[in-house]
């Protein structure tokens, strides 16, 4: 075997190492309860891991090492896992607590069989060592690239010999919010007066004897459920979700709707803003008094359709607050699930998200600020007149510069005009720029607001920004676990790091979850264009005759699917779509929109810069022999 035969893969990656602090002694003072208790924790930390982007690669026992494409991400990653591991910590004793340790390095790694090997690898290893017990060390280059782009302090723990590396490493540590300890943290002071509150109503019972269970457990609640608004008048709004009923007998509806319930509480129990509670599938009404809302939801399969409803109603009232529903052809439980939850799912977690930016009562200016920015945002899907559509925005914004809903469609705007720009020129930067200001006046809301941070994700690509966008995508998968919109920028930052089956398989789950085919065409273009570059031709005219389906007017559909046509041997095939894009306009060169391709993708990888020209060259010598 050659030299260049046995070449193990290398590539760079965010390496983030984990382990148990003191795992041996938990495991001697309790091997079944710390195996149940790391599970959770483990269990929590991979489904992290893989919504930050990450790949867990090594894993033995208590320690876990996984990459990320992005170090911002993989920072963000580790930030999530231990407030988590906190958050469930405080329902243990002291000495019951799992807390992980976590090294985060920036460096080579090689690959085989899966799992990472390198001197990488070894730094963020011997880097958790240096941890504190739920806290989180980074070498100085991570520090370097994430500053600026990740809101976290952090200090300096100077320079460390590292067993088996050459060179001293320089560490710092992740300042996380500080520890209120177990006794001030709100939860704890929530059971201490739900002791004392339970001392007194047995008390009470013994000498009142006729007072009800049912009676005493209303007034307890309410007392609890006063004591959390009291405490933090911030606090995520309390929905209940009661899992989902069948209309009719059948084990596939019931297994669909017990799969929809469970990938709901999943989703829905990572936004930000939301505490989700989940009823007894028995209950007729509210199990906690404590809910605002309630999320209910039906399975009604026929003989050859299946349609699915949901509602989130207002607890108290009984006021229906939305509803939304999805209808399809009847197929197994596995292949719809995303599909509906792509239609009910997104829906909710929109609904979720306008009732957190609720502001009351709308007034005419308000009213009128709307219509205006809905007229705008029509003329930019049919990319009509956008000088037109930036002033109706600006003078939507003027009536109503509150609105964070209108602020996030004239930012997500301003970044479709500038895709349409030249690249680096004049213009297409000052939209951009536009776009930066108007979501940095509004940055402490940008995480948390669905228009907003999706604005971000796009911003982050147009700006030629893969990391930032995948760290915008993942915190907006928090607030719209189902969004195909999400989804395709994901996949289009995986093409701006040259990943092509990574972006592949993100465009594939924007398909899944885009139940209304509402923006499909623009990603199966950059799904075609990655299948091409991977040589994978029958793969690119598949995902091109889909966007054609979509808009068989778009001259990038025409000439690429061209292309991969003539790669087929369909050369008949090939020579319609060129002639069809002749046709489509005798006023500018259709040619040079397709060849514009070029100016949209660099890729840091050579060889994916040297593929697309010789795409886009094949589409130039087929042009020219039409």
């Amino acid at each position: 075997m050659s030299i260049l035969e046995a070449r193990v893969p290398r590539h760079l990656a965010a390496i983030v190492a984990a382990d148990v602090a003191g795992y041996s002694r938990l495991m001697g003072a309790d091997e079944e309860g710390t195996f149940r208790h790391l599970s959770e924790r483990r269990q929590e930390m991979d489904g992290l891991i893989q919504q930050y982007g990450g790949r867990i690669a090594n894993t033995a026992g208590d320690s876990v090492i996984a990459e990320f494409p992005s170090v911002v991400a993989a920072v963000e990653c580790a930030i999530a896992i231990q407030k988590s591991h906190a958050q469930a910590n405080l329902e243990l004793p002291a000495n019951q607590r799992i807390a992980f340790r976590i090294g985060i390095h920036l460096g080579d790694v090689m690959v085989k069989d899966g799992d990472l090997f390198g001197d990488g690898v070894n730094i963020a290893a011997r880097l958790e060592q240096l941890a504190e017990p739920g806290g989180i060390a980074l070498t100085s280059r991570v520090k370097e690239e994430i500053a600026g782009k990740v809101a976290v302090k952090t200090e300096n723990l100077g320079t460390h010999d590292l067993k088996n590396i050459a060179k001293p490493v320089g560490v710092w540590r992740v300042q996380l919010a500080p520890d209120l300890g177990w006794r001030g943290h709100p939860v704890a002071r929530l059971r201490r007066l739900k002791s004392r509150l339970l001392r007194y109503v047995r008390i009470f019972v013994r000498r009142r004897p006729a007072f009800t269970v049912t009676a005493v457990a209303a007034l307890v609640g309410a007392a609890i459920a006063a004591f959390v608004i009291r405490s933090n008048p911030n606090a995520p709004a309390i929905y209940e979700l009661r899992p989902f009923t069948v209309s009719a007998d059948g084990e596939a509806a019931k297994q669909l709707a017990g799969a929809l319930t469970n990938r709901l509480i999943d989703g829905l129990g990572s936004v930000p803003y939301v505490r989700l509670l989940v009823s007894n599938a028995d209950a007729t009404k509210s199990s906690s008094g404590s809910a605002k809302y309630s999320i209910s939801g039906s399975v009604s399969p026929s003989t050859t359709t299946t349609r699915v409803d949901a509602h989130i109603v207002e607890a108290v009232t009984g006021h229906v607050i939305m509803a939304t529903n999805f209808v399809g052809p009847l197929r197994p439980s596995d292949e719809m699930q995303d599909e509906i939850l792509g239609a009910i799912g997104d829906d909710l977690s929109v609904g979720i998200n306008k009732l957190r930016y609720n502001t009351g009562a709308e007034t005419p200016d308000s009213q009128r600020a709307l219509r205006l920015a809905e007229e705008a945002r029509t003329r930019i899907d049919l990319r009509a007149e956008p000088a037109r559509a930036v002033a109706l925005f600006e003078d939507a914004t003027r009536l109503s510069p509150e609105s964070l809903d209108i602020a996030g469609w004239y930012a997500n705007a301003l970044a479709a005009i500038a895709s349409d720009q030249p690249q680096n020129s004049e213009r297409r930067n000052s939209y951009l720029a536009k776009a930066k200001a108007l979501l940095e006046a509004r940055k402490s809301e940008v995480p948390y607001h669905r228009l907003l941070i999706y604005a971000q994700c796009q911003l982050s690509n147009y700006e030629g920004n893969p990391e930032a966008a995948l760290a915008a995508c993942n915190q907006a998968l928090r607030i719209s676990p189902w969004s195909a919109r999400v989804y395709k920028e994901i996949g289009t930052a995986y093409m701006q790091f040259g990943q092509l089956d990574r972006s592949l398989a993100a465009f594939m789950q924007a398909e899944r979850f885009d139940h209304r085919h509402s923006v499909r065409a623009i990603w199966e273009i950059k799904a075609g264009i990655a299948t091409l570059l991977l040589a994978r031709n029958r793969e690119a005219a598949d995902w091109l005759q889909r966007a054609a389906s979509v808009n068989d007017q778009d001259p990038w559909v025409l000439g690429l699917s061209a292309v991969a046509f003539n790669r087929l041997g369909y050369q008949a095939r090939a020579a319609s779509q060129i002639s069809a894009l002749k046709l489509l306009t005798k006023e500018k060169s259709t040619k040079e929109a397709v060849s514009n391709i070029r100016d949209l993708y660099n890729f840091t990888d050579r060889a994916l810069n040297a593929k697309l020209d010789l795409v886009i060259h094949e589409f130039e010598n087929l042009y020219d022999l039409k």
